[in-house]
């Protein structure tokens, strides 16, 4: 016959107050972890400004997508027109505008 061990609940450890402040110091001194991925509207944002200049230049929205995928970061023409117009609009505003209310017209 074999007897079941009783396991003791983690919820009942005891922990030292002084573990408590060290661990805090530890968290409150770890660096901020550089973000290793970002999304494809984030990395179009963070290269506006090059591709503005590219645009400007006489590059056209092919030719940029083009470099870009090459290059690692996949995206359609289309999509790069469309989230290089967003970033425009929302750094030249600062915040998007709210959108104007529609009245209804009673019949």
């Amino acid at each position: 016959m074999t007897v079941a061990k009783t396991k003791k609940s983690i919820a009942a450890n005891k922990v030292e107050a002084t573990a408590i402040d060290q661990i805090e110091s530890l968290f409150a001194d770890l660096p901020e972890k550089p973000q290793e991925n970002v999304s494809l509207r984030e990395a179009i944002a963070a290269l506006r400004e090059p591709l503005k200049a590219s645009l400007a230049k006489g590059y056209g929205y092919d030719e940029l997508t083009k470099i870009l995928n090459e290059n690692g970061i996949e995206i359609r023409s289309s999509t790069l027109k469309h989230y290089l117009a967003t970033a425009q609009k929302t750094s030249s505003s600062g915040t998007r505008k709210p959108r104007a209310k529609r009245v209804q017209k009673s019949a």
